[in-house]
């Protein structure tokens, strides 16, 4: 696909790859050092192809002593500007003076040049920026061989020429190229081949030919994205805008986003808009493998940086660790990079995901306390002061504080019960005879003292309350005690109020209602775990690629996750019976560390998914960051492939999950160490298993071998 074929394919040199850049020059990528591809058109034959082209014998140096270059420089009346001017720029000057590099070059006037393209833009296309953009316009005024018009040119003959675009040449008086009449002098021959003088245009390649918007509505893999181009309404952005390099997501791209982003992104174009020129960057980024192109460039949307990387291993090019995978794609006012991955910026989120705690749930604002005080019983006059005074605070209190604030009941009963018991017998007694004589008047009721004994079913009365009022919900110190005897560290981590494992406490104690069985807790812990430790945290691998990068974005979808008191609901977590049987979280952003505490929820999971979450890595390269994977016994698929997790080689914890039916570590740092086959062993389901793009210190094993 590129416009400019490498010289390995063919023994013709390339005219630019070959030439030598100007050192006076910015360090802008230089044309010369890799092809350019078009992602918006089919690969195209090597010029070397074409079996219809016969090519003249060369004139002999005696002959000819001038290049195509000096031709064009010196034996041109009007003398041409532009051309020459356009081949310094990108120094391909050399080629063409080349004595073995025989081509065919058409020449353009000035006029030609000035009637197609505004001045600034060929000014544009003399700068070190526009170097690719050069080349492939100068690359489609050359073909191989001597073509002459006068002995071998057909009607409708096709060539294809150096910027890997086919151009049709015709004979007749005049002769024409994609029908661009040469005028004399043609046939104009040079020690290295013939020159053709074009006088009305210039012979335009598509890749500055058509805008970037125009590129992208032709290829029918970017039909999503020129729908949502349009509903943003930056259609004039993407046409006009110059220079622009457009990270542009395929149909795949959209694909593989959630259906909670896409849709959102459709029925909201200013969010839509935004996101797509998180996409976009004022300036023409070029990717070659010699002198690559990396570090934060500043994205059309709120400034947000793009950090571009590349694998010297494998050389391949990355925008925010999303791969690229057409690279260079040329529009006359920039450049397209394919991806298959939706970029979103960070400060994204759906309307309703907030990774904030949730506010304190309902039980800690009691609906029921307040019952009125209950009526005095009216015909048993002495007891009518305990019940009355009594009573009151245990319906107040049992609801209202427990769950959340557990010293509360205390304070509601004032100092203790204490006042309840001998402070009211000596009220009791003087208030009671009077008022018992003058309704009765019977003197025989003058015991009434010893009536005041009974009374003492004063203490039946607090024994039957109480029960009511230390129940089910547990205090935050019984929570933690449940998680204490779980916690990997045995509650050491609890230590650092800033670790992931106490804010994942702290959202237990905080949030979750009262659960009939403790193991709802330690599930809830587990995937709190999960969520604080990988969302906006750094590690050592993003401290290293971007030192000066102080808020990292969290996950892409963070939908209910710590949010709703209902795992099941969180994106990602599939429930079956109310237990967690899948966490499915690829392509979401996930960085810091993969939590080991997804061990506490192993006797349900079945499935976890992490693939594409680049920067997410293991507690540690050894077994304390990878032994939890031993304990997930009923998992039937694993996937951490293009993660950054760490182990010496293969680890044996494999062959601990008898369930394993499907296993993908690829493109990890599961390296520089053996491929140990007894990982494998025992393992009777197993169907799948991808461990590419590592490097390993042995040989395929003998467990692989049937």
């Amino acid at each position: 696909e590129s416009p400019i074929p490498n010289p390995t394919e063919s023994p013709i040199p390339n005219p630019i790859e070959s030439a030598t850049p100007n050192p006076t020059e910015s360090p802008t990528p230089n044309p010369t050092e890799s092809p350019t591809s078009n992602p918006t058109k089919s690969p195209i034959s090597n010029p070397t192809d074409n079996p219809t082209v016969q090519s003249s014998s060369s004139p002999t140096a005696e002959e000819v002593s001038l290049s195509t270059f000096e031709i064009v420089t010196q034996d041109f009346e009007p003398p041409l500007f532009w051309l020459p001017f356009l081949v310094k720029a990108i120094g391909a000057q050399a080629v063409l003076n080349d004595p073995n590099f025989i081509h065919t070059l058409f020449a353009p006037s000035d006029d030609a040049f000035t009637s197609v393209f505004p001045s600034d833009y060929l000014e544009n296309l003399a700068s070190t920026e526009w170097a690719f953009h050069t080349a492939c316009l100068l690359g489609n005024h050359i073909l191989e061989n001597f073509i002459r018009p006068t002995d071998n040119w057909m009607t409708d003959e096709r060539i294809t020429s150096f910027s890997r675009e086919t151009v049709i040449l015709n004979a007749g008086e005049p002769p024409t190229v994609n029908s661009i009449q040469l005028v004399e002098p043609f046939n104009t021959v040079a020690m290295n081949g013939l020159v053709h003088y074009v006088e009305t245009s210039p012979v335009v390649p598509e890749c500055v030919g058509r805008s970037i918007l125009v590129a992208l509505q032709e290829n029918p893999k970017y039909e999503r994205l020129t729908n949502l181009i349009d509903i943003a309404d930056l259609s004039d952005v993407v046409a006009n805008t110059r220079p622009l390099t457009f990270f542009a997501p395929t149909n795949e791209a959209f694909e593989n986003a959630p259906d909670a982003i896409t849709d959102y992104l459709i029925d909201n174009p200013e969010e839509l808009k935004k996101v797509l020129l998180y996409h976009s960057v004022l300036k023409n980024i070029y990717f070659q493998s010699r002198n690559p192109t990396t570090g934060a460039f500043t994205s059309e949307y709120n400034d947000f940086p793009l950090f571009l990387t590349h694998d010297d291993d494998d050389d391949k090019f990355f925008v925010d660790r999303v791969e690229i995978e057409e690279i260079n794609g040329l529009g006359m006012n920039g450049v397209i990079q394919s991806i298959n991955t939706l970029l979103l910026p960070p400060d994204f989120s759906l309307p309703s995901q907030s990774p904030s705690n949730a506010p304190t749930p309902e039980l800690s604002l009691p609906p029921t306390p307040q019952p009125t005080p209950q009526p005095t019983p009216g015909p048993t006059p002495s007891p009518t002061p305990l019940p009355t005074s009594q009573p009151t605070p245990f319906p107040t209190s049992p609801p209202n504080p427990a769950p959340t604030f557990p010293p509360t009941p205390n304070p509601t009963f004032s100092p203790t019960s204490n006042p309840t018991f001998p402070p009211t017998p000596n009220p009791t007694f003087p208030p009671t005879p009077e008022p018992t004589r003058p309704p009765t008047g019977e003197p025989t009721s003058q015991p009434t003292p010893e009536p005041t004994e009974p009374p003492t079913p004063e203490l039946t009365l607090p024994p039957t309350s109480e029960p009511t009022f230390p129940p089910t919900p547990p205090l935050t110190s019984t929570i933690r005690a449940i998680i204490e005897t779980v916690a990997l560290q045995g509650g050491a981590e609890f230590d650092d109020p800033d670790s992931y494992q106490s804010k994942a406490l702290r959202y237990l104690e905080d949030d979750i209602s009262a659960q009939d069985d403790d193991t709802e807790y330690i599930r809830y812990y587990s995937l709190a775990c999960i969520f604080y430790a990988s969302s906006g945290v750094s590690n050592e691998f993003l401290d290293k690629e971007f030192p000066n990068v102080d808020t990292l974005p969290g996950w892409i979808t963070t939908f209910n996750w710590v949010t709703d008191n209902n795992y099941c609901t969180w994106f990602g977590i599939t429930c079956d019976e109310g237990l967690p049987t899948k966490l499915e979280l690829p392509n979401n952003r996930m960085y810091g560390i993969f939590a080991p505490e997804i061990q506490l929820v192993s006797d349900s999971l079945e499935v976890i998914d992490l693939f594409n979450n680049f920067f997410l890595t293991t507690n540690g390269s050894g077994d304390e960051g990878n032994a939890w994977i031993g304990k997930m016994t009923n998992l039937q698929n694993l996937f951490f492939g293009t993660t950054s997790f760490q182990y010496d080689g293969i680890p044996t914890f494999i062959n601990q999950i008898p369930t394993l039916a499907e296993i993908d570590f690829s493109n990890t740092l599961y390296s520089d160490g053996p491929i140990r086959g007894e990982a494998f062993n025992g393992l009777s389901n197993l169907r799948y298993v991808d461990f590419g793009d590592n490097k390993y210190t042995s040989s395929i094993p003998n467990e692989f071998v049937f």
